[in-house]
């Protein structure tokens, strides 16, 4: 019997590519790996994850699930690499209850190998709904002071839940001057 691990994407800082990672990384397992893969954007206020995989428009979406609307099996889609997506509303305007996001995620444990949740890149109840989800994390981060603040604040709201921190994505790389070293990165943030 499956039992999916729920992993999150977080990040403090908009801009570091953390949807774009998790709609690649999703990709790679379902199709490179033949893992049976959800991605979820968990970034209710402004979702684009599905935008990456061409749904515009999906009928049933998140937020409807977590509005007690409709099941959470009608808002999945089957994306045509055979990973499959649960999208949040471009346009919901409604109140979503976070704290049912979980809940409702590890009633799908069982139909996947690995979830993989996008989460909103700000600190607020959105972010705090993927860490309090995910059995584990992943940070994502650029190689500059601005975003290495950011990311400090977001392992230590990590560590403060108690999600364990798989660790940190460097995204944009370019081997410039200003440029933080790996080193100095995992020195300041003991990921």
């Amino acid at each position: 019997m499956k039992h999916a691990r729920i992993i999150g994407f977080i990040s403090v800082k908009g801009g570091v590519g953390k949807t774009t990672t998790v709609a690649n990384l999703g990709l790679i397992l379902a199709k490179d790996f033949n893992k049976k893969v959800l991605v979820v954007d968990g970034n209710f206020s402004g979702p684009n994850l599905a935008l990456h995989f061409g749904f515009i428009k999906p009928e049933h979406t998140l937020h409807e699930v977590l509005q007690g609307k409709v099941g959470i099996q009608k808002a999945i889609y089957e994306h045509s690499s055979g990973m499959h997506i649960l999208p949040a509303s471009l346009i919901s305007t409604n109140k979503v209850d976070y704290s049912k996001f979980n809940k409702h995620l590890v009633s799908l444990r069982s139909y996947y190998d690995i979830i993989l949740i996008d989460a909103s890149p700000s600190l607020n109840q959105e972010m705090l709904a993927t860490i309090n989800a995910a059995d584990e994390l992943f940070i994502i981060t650029t190689p500059d002071y601005v975003t290495l603040a950011s990311t400090l604040h977001a392992a230590k709201i990590a560590r403060e839940k108690n999600t364990y921190i798989s660790g940190l994505i460097i995204n944009k790389v370019r081997g410039k001057k200003f440029e933080l070293s790996l080193d100095s990165i995992q020195e300041s943030t003991k990921i």
